[in-house]
C-alpha cells in the first residue's frame, strides 16, 4: 500500500535543531487530551521556530475536527482575519 510504505518519510524531518530556523511568526495549536506537544518537544519547536505561539484546546490529537470552530477562530485571529 502506497500510503504504508511512506509512513517513514512522512514522520521524517530532515533537520537537526539549529539547522535551519523561521524566523516569523508561527501557530501551534495543541489538543489538551494529546501527548504530541508536550515538555520534550516545546524546546526543539523553539529552535526551528524561535516566534512560536501556542494554543491549547479541550481536544484530542485531530484538533481540527474535535474543535473546528474554535480552530478557525484561532487561525484566523493569528492571521489577521475578522
Amino acid at each position: 500500500n502506497t500510503l504504508g510504505a511512506a509512513i517513514p518519510e512522512i514522520g521524517s524531518f530532515p533537520y537537526a535543531p539549529g539547522e535551519r530556523q523561521w524566523t516569523g511568526p508561527s501557530l501551534f495549536i495543541k489538543g489538551s487530551q494529546s501527548a504530541y506537544i508536550n515538555k520534550h518537544t516545546l524546546a526543539p519547536m523553539e529552535s526551528f521556530f524561535p516566534k512560536f505561539q501556542l494554543e491549547t484546546l479541550d481536544a484530542g490529537h485531530w484538533v481540527h475536527g474535535d474543535r473546528p470552530v474554535e480552530f478557525k477562530e484561532l487561525v484566523e485571529d493569528f492571521i489577521g482575519k475578522p
